[in-house]
């Protein structure tokens, strides 16, 4: 079993602001009003501050992006840098996430800021989290190596830098393995990351699954592939691990987020499916798959049970 498991990590994370503009089609934040940047990092400045802090010992930031074109302004990147100046000072904090796209010319701001946490002796400490996809992401050959020869590219600059990949399990990525055009095993290998699964979800913008899955056609599996996935990935190739399969005790444990504008935060995020109701009571944020309303985590749970 996992060591996060058993560590049972407190995980304390932060979104940003919204502005993206890598343009992925399913991006569970379109259609979102973003912040204003100078406000949020100032908030999130002074909540590093706050007693609540020293609860976690992992720490983490999302977006949107951070990396393509979103701190060119000079009060924007100078207030990004103090946030990881003031992590620095706080020792009790042994796992810093980071995420990015990676779909974009790294040289401009990615590496500096990774040169500025190697001065501040706290690279050691972050991981860089990423996502893969192997039908709507990367919607041109040239995007998809951007990324690969970026990953390659930041294992050889920074080897003491952790990558994690986030693959959701989408119909196309099921149909992908089960016809052995993407081997997990390979994909580890090659790119030297720890794989995180999750769930797809319907997000802030469509009402519901249905409608997004019409939108974004095999965005949603089914539950029969799902289980032949599973078996596949379990039983067969051994790469998957069921107990940390779309775990909630990966994600984090407290998540201040933003919501039509408005900065929200949710507490027990690991006992609600990670899914915070939206503001708009017109969506309903689904996850999982298209023909139950059972969590993958779940179906997982009872294949391994029935197969013990």
């Amino acid at each position: 079993m996992s060591d996060i498991l058993k560590n049972k990590n407190k995980f304390l994370q932060y979104e940003m602001w919204k502005d993206c503009c890598i343009g992925c089609k399913f991006c569970c934040n379109k259609g979102q009003p973003d912040l204003n940047k100078v406000e949020s990092l100032k908030f999130i400045l002074n909540k590093l501050d706050d007693e609540e802090v020293y609860e976690y010992n992992e720490i983490g930031f999302i977006g949107g992006e951070f990396f393509n074109r979103e701190i060119e302004d000079e009060e924007v990147r100078d207030l990004f840098y103090k946030v990881f100046e003031k992590l620095s000072k706080l020792s009790h904090i042994n796992k810093i996430y980071i995420t990015t796209a990676l779909i974009y010319d790294c040289n401009k701001y990615l590496l500096p800021f990774l040169n500025y946490l190697k001065e501040l002796n706290i690279l050691h400490k972050c991981l860089i989290c990423t996502s893969y996809d192997v039908a709507y992401r990367f919607y041109t050959d040239e995007r998809r190596l951007l990324w690969e020869n970026n990953v390659l590219t930041l294992h050889n600059l920074y080897p003491e830098l952790g990558i994690h990949t986030e693959i959701i399990v989408t119909q196309h990525f099921i149909d992908a393995v089960l016809e052995d055009k993407f081997s997990i095993s390979a994909f580890k290998d090659k790119f030297n990351t720890h794989i995180d699964y999750i769930e797809p979800a319907s997000g802030l913008y469509y009402t519901d699954k249905i409608e997004c899955e019409k939108d974004i056609p095999g965005f949603f599996p089914t539950k029969k592939s799902f289980i032949k996935f599973l078996e596949k990935t379990i039983i067969k190739n051994k790469e998957i691990d069921p107990y940390t399969f779309c775990s909630m005790q990966l994600r984090s444990s407290k998540l201040y987020y933003i919501d039509g504008g408005k900065r929200m935060v949710v507490d027990d995020r690991r006992d609600t499916n990670g899914v915070a109701l939206p503001l708009d009571k017109t969506k309903k944020y689904e996850i999982g798959l298209i023909d139950t309303d059972k969590s993958m985590r779940t179906i997982c749970k009872e294949f391994v049970t029935f197969n013990e």
